[in-house]
């Protein structure tokens, strides 16, 4: 029979809650870069004005779609199944 031997000791570091300061962060450093600069600015520019309706506005749709087909036949890759 397989018997396991112990031939190693695991034990995990111990925290002592006694001590007299606590464990803290460093502040973030501000790189001023675009990212932080929008992450500042988000709650000025967020678009989560959604209205919801009963019905879409057709026309809106209909308009958006056909730009969006209109901007896809022009790349020189596109293949339309209907033509052939």
């Amino acid at each position: 029979m397989l018997q396991i031997k112990k031939s190693f000791s695991l034990s995990l570091p111990s925290f002592s809650s006694s001590g007299s300061k606590q464990m803290e962060l460093s502040p973030v450093c501000a790189d001023d870069d675009e990212l932080t600069q929008d992450l500042i600015a988000d709650p000025d520019m967020h678009d989560n004005n959604w209205e919801l309706n009963d019905r879409p506005d057709e026309h809106e749709l209909e308009a958006f779609w056909t730009g969006v087909e209109q901007d896809v036949k022009k790349d020189p890759t596109w293949f339309a199944f209907d033509n052939e």
